[in-house]
Order: C-alpha cells, then sequence, then structure tokens
C-alpha cells in the first residue's frame, strides 16, 4: 500500500511546474522509497533465520528415542510428561523379600511394593515381568520355582501368600491385634495408624465394630478412664476425644501451684495466702493473754516482784517461807522438820 502512494506521489510531482519543487519533492520521494524497500529486504532475509530458529526448538523439545519407548510415554495423567513422573526401575527401590522370620512380613512387603509401585509409576503388568528384582535368598529360588505356574501379579501374590503365611495366619493375626495396647510413649495418633494397618492385613476387613471394641480395651488406662462413661461410636469421633485428653493432660502436667507473693507485689490483698501465713498473720492480731504468774513478795496475781507496791517481806528465795532467808531458813538448811 505504501509502495502504490509513494508511486502515485512521483507522478503528481513530475507534472508540477516549478522546477526547483518538483527536485525536491522528487529527492524526498527517492528516499522514502529506498527506506521502504530496505525494511522490505530485511524481513524478506529475517524469514528463513526465524524458520531455522523454530525448527531447532521444535528438535530440542521433542522426545528422543529412548523416551518414547518408555512406560512413561503411554500414561495418560495430565503431568506425564513430567521429569518428576518419570518412572522408576524396580531395581532401584532397594526392596527384597527373603522370606526369613527377622526380614519384612509378607504383609508388610506387599505393602511397601503397593506404595513404591504408585510413587513410581509401576503398572501391575511392569511388576510382574520385573517381579524377579524384589526377591532374594530362599525366596528368589521359591520364585524361579513357581515362575511359569503364574500369568499376573495378582497370580504371584496369591501364591506368595499361600506359601509364606500359616494356614491359621489370619486367626493369629487377630489375637496379636487384641495384644497389641498402647505403648506409654505413643500418642493416640501413631497407635490408631499402627492399628490401622494391623486391621489392613486381613483378606477382609473387619467390621468397624469390631475394631472399636478391640481399640476401647486397648488404649492407655488414662483415656479408658476417662472414656468409661461415654458412649464412642467410631473410630474417628475415639481419637478426636483422645487428643482432646492428651491436651488436657498435658496442661495438668504443667500446673504450677501459685507462689508466695513477694514484697513488690502489686495486689497483696489479692495474692495467695497459705494456711500457715494465715495463722502467723492472725496470731499477730490476737492480744497476749494475762500474765497468771503471782508476785513473789505479796502473793496476788497480775503483776511481778518488780512492780510490787506492798512492803518488801522477807522470805526464803528457795521455799518461800516468810520470816528466813535461804540462810537460815531451817527447811532449806537441814534444821527444820523433816517431810515423813
Amino acid at each position: 500500500m505504501k509502495n502504490w502512494r509513494i508511486r502515485f506521489a512521483l507522478k503528481r510531482i513530475g507534472r508540477l511546474s516549478n522546477a526547483a519543487l518538483s527536485s525536491e519533492l522528487m529527492a524526498l520521494a527517492l528516499q522514502m522509497n529506498e527506506k521502504l524497500e530496505d525494511k522490505i529486504r530485511l524481513k524478506v532475509e529475517t524469514i528463513p533465520i526465524a524458520a531455522k530458529l523454530e525448527s531447532t526448538r521444535l528438535e530440542e523439545s521433542s522426545p528422543s528415542d529412548e523416551e518414547v519407548l518408555s512406560p512413561n510415554t503411554f500414561n495418560n495423567t495430565p503431568n506425564s510428561c513430567s521429569s518428576s513422573n518419570r518412572t522408576v526401575p524396580v531395581w532401584k527401590w532397594n526392596l527384597k523379600f527373603s522370606g526369613t522370620r527377622n526380614s519384612l512380613s509378607v504383609g508388610a512387603f506387599l505393602q511397601r511394593v503397593d506404595e513404591l509401585s504408585s510413587a513410581r509409576r509401576i503398572d501391575e503388568q511392569q511388576l510382574f515381568a520385573l517381579a524377579l528384582d524384589l526377591f532374594e535368598g530362599n525366596a528368589l529360588k521359591w520364585y524361579r520355582g513357581i515362575r511359569q505356574t503364574v500369568h499376573s501379579w495378582n497370580d504371584l501374590v496369591k501364591k506368595l501368600k499361600e506359601d509364606f503365611l500359616p494356614a491359621d495366619y489370619e486367626d493369629k493375626l487377630l489375637d496379636e491385634v487384641r495384644r497389641r495396647s498402647q505403648a506409654p510413649d505413643e500418642t493416640i495418633s501413631v497407635y490408631l495408624a499402627i492399628m490401622s494397618e494391623f486391621f489392613s492385613r486381613f483378606s477382609a476387613p473387619l467390621p468397624e465394630t469390631l475394631q472399636l471394641r478391640i481399640l476401647m480395651s486397648n488404649i492407655a488406662p488414662f483415656y479408658q478412664s476417662h472414656l468409661g462413661l461415654m458412649e464412642v461410636t467410631s473410630i474417628e469421633q475415639l481419637k478426636n476425644l483422645c487428643q482432646k485428653l492428651e491436651a488436657r493432660r498435658s496442661s495438668i502436667a504443667t500446673f504450677t501451684a501459685p507462689v508466695k507473693p513477694d514484697k513488690h507485689c502489686l495486689e497483696p490483698e489479692l495474692a495467695y495466702l497459705s494456711s500457715e501465713s494465715q495463722e502467723t498473720a492472725s496470731a499477730a492480731i490476737v492480744t497476749s493473754p494475762p500474765d497468771r504468774r503471782a508476785c513473789f513478795n505479796c502473793g496476788r496475781s497480775g503483776h511481778l516482784v518488780d512492780s510490787c507496791t506492798e512492803p518488801k517481806q522477807l522470805k526464803c528465795y528457795r521455799c518461800g517461807r516468810s520470816g528466813f532467808t535461804s540462810r537460815n531458813c531451817p527447811g532449806c538448811q537441814g534444821n527444820g522438820p523433816r517431810r515423813t
């Protein structure tokens, strides 16, 4: 559009009578035309470069042959292309089942496989194909012996339980569950989580009423003593009530009795006074009882000899006999009559 306008302007300029003006306008028009052609040429040269850069970007973002063949490629989840969701080979799980008494139990092993296969994005078909990496020792020998008789992961799990669990496994497991009480250092949340794993080991889920009875009998005595008169109808309710009791027990454990107020107390009349302090304060207020001792001089009570107003009488200070001193008192010197 701009090129057409420039050409039209050039034709109009050619018809002008003023030669000087015509020459100046002609030069301006030619300059504009040259700039326009430069812009067009620059755009034409830029297109192949941009196309090449786009092609390079697409090649870098396209998956490699290894990624195309990866099992993760067929995952239909929205984040299946994310590097964080790539599959992790079974041999990298650091999980082995040996079948010995001191190793993982069958239930714990299968639970761990289920957790890792979900987290590592391995399906049951891949698990079955790579099951060799999950066994060691006698269990590996067992797997090699039954490999041709099972045709899926579920078949393998069923065979594993048949051969490595005792025939009365669930009866013994129920007895073990009934004996599993809450330890002193276990919170109610941890204990209930452990018991939930116990309950999950059964082939058929136990009724919640049975689970609740077992839990109510095995929680710590502290909870049982407070919940004895309450009706608990669900495990979730039991958990909430016990958590509240835990908070109350923590508050009781940190309780401190009121301390003795110091002299800088702002409200001393509101401070706590122990019974001993109250008795001491009361005793200080009570008036002292009158002195009941008799005067040595006159023999009357209410005063002592120092404050007696009666004339001084001669008395033996040892026995109180009038008319004698302790030096000549016959009773005190051994000259008087003796008592029989």
